[in-house]
């Protein structure tokens, strides 16, 4: 099975990591959560068979987003990149969206994250504000509406 990507724009939502909000995020930009495993595991057997588990780490998911360099994220996260144990992140990115003429929110649980790859300098090629990209993975990144 391939994996499940999300794109939710970072000015249109709530990102909260270890208690603290986001919100150094230029204009049209997109928080991605990757889900990278299969949710289940089939086994196929004869006469038409097949039997369906639950895979442990069906919610693992990467997060990649992008912060203004040198912004107060920015800096919060660069200290603890080099921060020694590994911090361990926990938090939720939240939408609200109408469905039906109705409020609704969606609501991504992150448990349990690290850093997997170091910071990456890019430039939005629209603003031309220069940008540092973290990618985390995390153990659980659950949805709910």
């Amino acid at each position: 099975m391939g994996q499940r990507v999300c794109n939710i724009p970072a000015n249109g939502s709530s990102f909260i990591l270890n208690g603290t909000i986001f919100g150094d995020f230029t204009d049209g930009d997109f928080i991605q959560i990757t889900l990278i495993n299969a949710l289940t595991e089939r086994l196929n057997g004869a006469n038409n068979s097949v039997t369906i588990t639950d895979r442990v780490d069906g919610n693992v998911g990467d997060v990649v987003f992008k912060v203004i360099r040198y912004s107060e994220n920015d800096t919060l996260l660069s200290a603890a990149w080099n921060k020694k144990p590994l911090e361990i992140f926990n938090g939720s990115l939240k939408e609200d969206f109408y469905a039906d003429g109705d409020e609704a929110r969606e609501n991504w649980t992150l448990e349990n994250g690290t850093f997997t790859t170091p910071p990456t300098h890019v430039k939005n090629n629209q603003t031309g504000v220069f940008l540092v990209e973290y990618t985390m993975q995390f153990r659980n990144a659950h949805r709910v509406i």
